[in-house]
């Protein structure tokens, strides 16, 4: 390593100054701090899909407006359920203002399973 004899050469010369500060910049750079690595977060909801889980809540929750009888979009169709899936995580997760009027309100588990569905692709 020719860089290492220069340095020990300059320091025992008469510009020990220098030597020094070249020493110290080299342990410097040698002990510098590791990066910190982060672990990523793992998902731990389960796969969420269409038939299984979130038509069921539909069901159970929308189907007294969005069942095609009505003006409103029917979500018990995989096919509109899936057009229309972020403006239903909106609805139903972020503003939690559906189902309103007659019908009970819906648990903050089953708001869940909607936005992880969404949020999972919105598979079938």
């Amino acid at each position: 390593m020719p860089w290492l004899k220069f340095l020990k050469y300059n320091y025992r010369m008469k510009n020990r100054s220098s030597g020094l500060l070249l020493w110290l910049l080299l342990l410097a750079m040698c002990t510098g701090k590791k990066p910190k690595v982060y672990p990523q977060p793992i998902n731990t909801n389960p796969a969420v899909f269409y038939n299984k889980d979130v038509k069921p809540i539909f069901e159970k929750r929308c189907a007294g407006c969005h069942n095609g009888a009505t003006r409103s979009t029917n979500w018990l169709q995989y096919s509109m359920a899936y057009e229309w899936r972020e403006l239903i995580k909106t609805r139903v997760y972020i503003y939690k203002d559906m189902p309103y009027g007659r019908f009970p309100p819906m648990p903050d588990d089953e708001r869940a399973i909607v936005k992880d569905w969404v949020e999972q692709g919105a598979r079938e």
